[in-house]
């Protein structure tokens, strides 16, 4: 989602992305981490830039105003453009005071600082109402939304599937449910057991997920238990077979019992929608799974396996040649070279 924005503000953005640590921002908003790093030559810059780019949002809060009170007197046909000039009047006159802040308390004294403006407001928010808007709130729960999913996309690559043999991820590809529930079930295994016992859990699961997974951690006690978890949810298989001793083959359990829990969520879990289907998208970046063919409807996978891995291509509205034809013609097969199949 994109806002509506004065030409200031989205200098002062550039600019305090290239004054900041790289993915500092990122960090500090998501994890609460805040890389200490301080380059000076760069904050002695952005303090010029800051001091510029406020004087020109004054300038163009001048300029706004004017041509918003033009355009609702000379414009009866339509208010589309007395509209846009004052969201940009908001935008300037919210830069100027947002500039001014950055350039006399945060430039000088914080390693990390908020590089758009919907950030900025988000958190002057919490001081006064009248800086909030709604696409600005949109837009930062969307941007934080895409973090979390880059980040549960990263995760499952480094932590999940870094050994993966080829089949599994052939499986994975193909959506096999017993590969996605091993997949899951791994996921889930690192912050039990896994190299991520003692991190905070990851809010890319699902918040009743992030409970067992904390509930779990607590009753899993015994060293060859938790030693051992890591050996049966090293492949598929060794999953599936289990174990002969009881303890392990009850923690095995537990973890599958959160694992089904965590898919049964649907779209309300991060982790098997957008996360999964980032990892195939990346996978298949690297060539290391095949392109799909299939049918999609309305961008969902609708259609299970022909043989291969399937795809959404595209879906045509109810169309015909002649009056009163109601075919619906739906492109099928490889997205670059899709075939039409006609429903009546």
């Amino acid at each position: 989602m994109t806002t509506t924005r004065c030409l200031s503000s989205h200098a002062m953005s550039a600019m305090l992305e290239w004054r900041n640590p790289p993915e500092a921002e990122k960090k500090w908003l998501i994890d609460g981490k805040e890389n200490q790093k301080r380059v000076v030559h760069k904050i002695i810059a952005a303090e010029v830039g800051l001091c510029i780019f406020t004087t020109t949002s004054a300038v163009e809060t001048l300029a706004y105003a004017t041509l918003a009170t033009g355009f609702f007197f000379v414009s009866p046909c339509t208010d589309k453009p007395c509209k846009f000039f004052a969201k940009c009047l908001q935008s300037s006159s919210f830069t100027f005071v947002w500039g001014l802040a950055d350039a006399l308390l945060f430039n000088p004294l914080c390693p990390v600082m908020l590089t758009h403006e919907s950030s900025a407001r988000k958190l002057a928010g919490g001081i006064s109402t009248v800086f909030c808007r709604a696409e600005d709130k949109k837009y930062v729960e969307n941007w934080v939304r895409e973090l979390r999913i880059d980040r549960g996309a990263e995760f499952m690559i480094e932590e999940v599937l870094l050994d993966a043999s080829e089949e599994t991820l052939a499986l994975l590809g193909q959506m096999d449910s017993a590969t996605r529930m091993f997949v899951i079930t791994k996921a889930i295994w690192v912050y039990v057991a896994g190299p991520k016992r003692e991190d905070e859990i990851a809010d890319f699961f699902h918040a009743d997920t992030r409970r067992s997974i904390h509930n779990l951690r607590s009753e899993l006690r015994n060293k060859t238990v938790l030693t051992q978890l890591g050996v049966w949810t090293l492949t598929p298989a060794n999953l599936e077979k289990g174990s002969e001793d009881p303890a392990i083959q009850s923690a095995i359990n537990q973890l599958k019992t959160i694992a089904s829990k965590e898919e049964s969520q649907g779209d309300k879990s991060v982790l098997t929608t957008n996360c999964l289907l980032k990892v195939l998208e990346k996978f298949r970046e690297r060539e290391l799974l095949p392109e799909q063919t299939g049918i999609f409807i309305e961008g969902r996978q609708d259609v299970g396996n022909l043989g291969a891995p399937v795809e959404a291509a595209a879906i045509d509205e109810p169309r015909g040649d002649v009056a009163g034809d109601d075919r619906l013609l739906v492109n099928v097969g490889h997205r670059k070279n899709p075939f039409q199949i006609s429903f009546l």
